[in-house]
């Protein structure tokens, strides 16, 4: 017994050190001369989300890596009724630990699918720059984040990235090829197997948001449209105006090529749209040192006015 005393003494020692190690370098008083912020990049809060869940799974496995341990010593030259007890007794932190473990897997994998999704859909935007637009990405505000925003003499477009992944059909079963086809119908995205309203509904919401910030501005109405970005698929009746939102497959730029050579803004309300969203946009501090807290802070250009990351 006093050397299991001993080897769980040892365990809470090391565990508590680790964790205030990590804390003090965190809070270390080193200040970045760089001060001023960064662009926001594709899939940051993603980015931030799937580090913050990934760091989550070491008290589940740190859980499991220690029962064992109890559990064989505790039950070391124990009577039947000792050994019940005991397993009884653990089997609780254990279905716990199991649960997180499935639990986290699965945020992580859909994380991940998202992750990839925005970072490919603002890569593939990004070629839109050479049509003298300017591309923004991980826009926050208070319902969310804006995955892309594009600034340009055509308009504003507000990017709503949605990763799905396909399912395989009877036929793709035999041929190894996936079902890739979504239809828009309607107010609605219809894939192999799901129908679902919410990024369309998502879209113009987030339309609305930008469309809000500029007038508030600017006391400018800009034109500014809803895009729904399906990485991988190829879409069914993608381009109808009529409905208010379009849907695209991001690829080399989603073909958006053609909407940006008709000038629908004038070149002095196109910068001041581009200096507005860029302040919004333009968020992150360094990541490896604090700022300096002496710095004078910016008053917030977040479009609800949330305090910024």
């Amino acid at each position: 017994m006093n050397t299991l005393i001993l080897s769980v003494l040892a365990t809470i020692l090391v565990v508590i050190f680790v964790l205030w190690f990590v804390q003090r370098e965190r809070k270390r008083n080193h200040f970045s001369k760089m001060t001023e912020t960064m662009l926001r990049s594709p899939g940051f809060s993603l980015n931030k989300q799937l580090r913050d869940t990934s760091d989550k799974l070491l008290e589940p496995i740190l859980t499991f890596s220690f029962l064992p341990f109890l559990f064989t010593h505790l039950l070391n030259n124990a009577n039947f009724q000792t050994r019940v007890w005991v397993s009884a007794i653990l089997l609780v932190p254990s279905i716990w630990a199991l649960l997180k473990v499935i639990h986290l897997y699965k945020e992580i994998r859909r994380l991940k699918l998202e992750l990839e999704a925005e970072t490919f859909t603002g890569q593939e935007l990004n070629y839109l720059m050479r049509t003298g637009a300017w591309v923004y990405h991980d826009i926050p505000y208070n319902d969310g984040n804006i995955a892309h925003v594009i600034v340009s003499k055509a308009g504003i477009f507000t990017v709503e990235t949605t990763a799905v992944s396909s399912t395989m059909s009877d036929k793709g079963r035999d041929t190894g090829v996936n079902d890739s086809k979504v239809i828009v119908k309607d107010q609605s995205l219809v894939f192999p197997h799901l129908t679902t309203t919410e990024p369309i509904q998502q879209a113009k919401n987030h339309a609305n948001q930008v469309r809000n910030l500029l007038f508030r501005k600017t006391g400018i109405k800009y034109p500014v449209f809803p895009l729904i970005a399906l990485p991988g698929w190829s879409i069914v009746n993608a381009s109808d105006h009529k409905k208010g939102f379009v849907v695209v497959n991001p690829k080399r730029g989603a073909g958006l090529e053609r909407f940006m050579t008709t000038e629908r803004v004038a070149s002095d309300d196109i910068n001041k749209a581009f200096t507005i969203i860029d302040a919004v946009a333009r968020s992150v501090s360094m990541p490896t040192e604090i700022p300096n807290p002496e710095t004078k802070k910016e008053d917030s250009l977040i479009l609800n006015g949330k305090p910024q990351e």
